[in-house]
């Protein structure tokens, strides 16, 4: 061998081997020269009785001048929108670099039955050094399984050649690769494809028993191409003996026209038992819903798409009549479905949206339905707890839909002591979805009694809600008349002495200045020794009236109060109140030295929390609510001059006591009295 001589050598012809060649043969060589030894057979019919076989050889490991290492992937796999293609890792681990045009690389494409292409590439590569080979297979213009044999050469064969083969598949999806370790259980692979191609290297492959129809055919080797034509979703791979039947390589769809649509929303099950996205309606606004197709098939396909629905239950839709999707991919479509101006009818609807290609057709359901009507009273709220007959009341009343738009309402607001009477009679036009109405109404009350609010509200079908209130208003009347008999009192002479009447009546003097309670009950119970009253009425006597006013309208006033107010004598004052409190039209209770005066019925709650007020301050700010309700803290700093600080440390006491309440809307704070006004 001469290591100097790139291409050439001389083989000399050391022995021939025929019939009459001994058993062991000797061959001496120069041990100082690099020798090679060529061993080589020819014939036609190679039998095991005329070949020949080498035992073994024991050599010393020598660089050789030309040799390549190469390698690929022994399986593909490409997207039906991409261009397949193979590539070759070729290492020079010779001693000589090759040059351009010294190495040939040749790949033959075939399909399960014939060579579809061939296509070849030169390359130059040093010693020591790696490159690729890539090779674009054009030829192929369909998916499918495919395979193909690389031949790498240096000059000729003579000098250096290998050869080896790879699998190619073409689809939208490869679904792995399985051990074909078989048991009594088998192995089962989920697979929604009709038609699938398996790629299997396997020894014994008439071992291997699948559950759907098949077609085997070999490729090559141990490699078997398995077509299977009906699959329902479910394939099963068995044997009738427990072993190892090599591995699937593979696994591709081959249903050209397949495609999958679907809602992106999630399905529920209906009362029905219909399993299927829902929408619901809760107002008229447009409802959006995306329908989602995956094209598994080969092409890119126009997808024909109609709508079937209740003209009856929606009032329109807007949506595409067909779309375009290359292979492999999924796109998606929306469809905006504009629901009736009322709720049609109880109960839902299905709608269907039917897509099609050539013959294959998927429909896509989804139920409609409007959100029922569920009128509530958000508030009902009147600005007296007790009145005097012939005064009237101020009540606010909100209401709100929860459910779909629906009208016309009609609301009744009823006055119940028993018996119900219809003060007002309104007419709601219609209230959407979470829409506020707000009504106020002012009544007169001409009967004496107690009553709470009954509303009503109905649509054309009959009563939908009825709410009772729980607050009492109190009506309180004034007495027909009363007539105080003439009555004759005889005073005896007292037999006391002059001095101790005095002392008396100095003592009974300073109590009726330091205590308001004593002056009350003092001209309450001494009134009669030194009036005589006549026959009157509570109601015609105009002071009286003037007093009913007065603490109806400013619950908690005391005795000076109200005697600076209209300018009367103590025994004045405490002569009408009393007529007042015996005929149950207004009552009284002591607060410290002071004895205040509320109208008949107002609760002992009510009463002591308006004891509780003697700051001026607070008491200012109760009034101020008390004629504004819903005020701010802000507007009461400014209508008392006052600092808003100040004013939130009073509303914060008032607050903790009951007397007042604070409601939150949004960032504003607004104050109510929580007693009568």
């Amino acid at each position: 061998f001469d290591s100097q001589e790139l291409y050439s050598t001389t083989w000399n012809e050391l022995i021939k081997l025929d019939e009459k060649t001994p058993s062991q043969i000797v061959i001496e060589i120069d041990s100082t020269k690099e020798i090679f030894l060529k061993f080589w057979v020819e014939g036609e019919n190679i039998e095991e009785e005329n070949s020949w076989t080498i035992m073994s050889i024991v050599h010393s490991y020598i660089s050789k001048k030309h040799h390549l290492e190469i390698e690929t992937p022994e399986h593909y796999f490409y997207n039906t929108d991409q261009t397949p293609k193979i590539h070759v890792n070729v290492s020079n681990t010779g001693l000589f670099d090759q040059q351009t045009g010294n190495i040939t690389a040749t790949v033959k494409l075939f399909s399960e039955n014939e060579i579809i292409d061939e296509y070849t590439r030169t390359i130059s590569i040093a010693s020591k050094e790696k490159d690729t080979i890539e090779f674009l297979l054009t030829g192929i213009d369909k998916p499918g399984t495919y395979y193909g044999n690389v031949v790498i050469k240096i000059v000729n064969e003579e000098i250096f050649q290998r050869e080896m083969n790879f699998l190619l598949s073409i689809s939208i999806e490869n679904l792995g690769t399985y051990e074909l370790d078989l048991d009594e259980n088998g192995i089962a692979i989920n697979s929604e494809y009709s038609k699938i191609n398996l790629l299997i290297n396997s020894t014994n492959i008439n071992g291997i028993e699948f559950n759907q129809p098949n077609e085997v055919n070999n490729l090559y080797g141990s490699i078997y191409l398995v077509k299977l034509y009906q699959n329902e979703g479910f394939l099963e791979i068995s044997s009738n003996e427990a072993a190892n039947y090599g591995r699937i390589i593979s696994i591709i769809s081959m249903d050209e026209y397949r495609f999958e649509a679907k809602s992106t929303s999630e399905k529920t099950e209906t009362i029905e038992g219909i399993t299927a996205p829902s929408v619901l309606f809760i107002d008229k606004e447009p409802y959006i819903i995306n329908v989602q197709i995956t094209n598994k098939g080969f092409y890119t396909e126009n997808y024909e798409i109609k709508y079937i629905f209740a003209n009856s239950f929606i009032e329109k839709i807007e949506a595409p009549n067909d779309i375009s999707i290359s292979p492999g991919k999924t796109s998606s479509f929306e469809v905006e479905i504009t629901p009736l101006e009322n709720i049609p009818r109880e109960g839902g609807s299905q709608f269907n949206i039917e897509i099609t290609n050539d013959d294959y057709t998927q429909i896509v359901t989804y139920l409609l339905s409007y959100k029922d009507v569920q009128i509530e009273v958000l508030e009902n709220r009147c600005n007296r707890h007790s009145v005097l007959v012939g005064q009237s009341i101020d009540c606010t009343i909100v209401v709100t839909n929860n459910g779909y738009f629906d009208g016309p309402f009609t609301m009744e607001l009823r006055l119940n002591r028993g018996e119900q009477e219809v003060i007002e009679r309104i007419d709601i036009l219609g209230l959407s979805n979470d829409e506020k109405w707000t009504v106020r109404i002012t009544h007169d009350l001409s009967v004496e009694g107690k009553y709470n609010i009954i509303i009503n509200i109905n649509d054309e079908s009959g009563t939908i809600t009825t709410y009772e209130t729980e607050q009492e208003i109190t009506v309180v009347a004034p007495a027909s008349q009363i007539i105080d008999d003439e009555r004759n009192y005889n005073f005896q002479r007292p037999d006391l002495t002059f001095g101790v009447l005095t002392l008396s009546f100095l003592g009974f003097s300073y109590h009726l200045r330091r205590s308001e309670n004593f002056k009350y009950f003092a001209f309450k119970f001494f009134i009669p020794l030194y009036s005589r009253l006549k026959p009157d009425t509570i109601s015609d006597e105009p002071t009286r009236q003037n007093l009913l006013r007065h603490i109806y309208s400013k619950p908690g006033s005391n005795f000076t109060q109200i005697k600076e107010k209209f300018g009367l004598h103590n025994g004045t004052l405490a002569h009408h109140i009393n007529i007042l409190e015996n005929h149950k039209a207004i009552t009284s209770q002591r607060s410290g030295r002071q004895r205040l005066f509320f109208p008949y019925g107002t609760t002992k709650k009510a009463r002591i929390r308006t004891s509780f007020v003697t700051n001026i301050t607070q008491k200012e700010i109760i009034k101020i609510v008390k004629d504004n309700p819903g005020i701010t803290q802000s507007m009461i700093s400014q209508n008392l001059g006052i600092s808003r600080q100040k004013v939130n440390y009073h509303v914060n006491s008032l607050v903790s006591n009951s007397i007042l309440n604070i409601e939150k809307q949004g960032r504003i704070t607004r104050l109510y009295p929580t007693h009568f006004t």
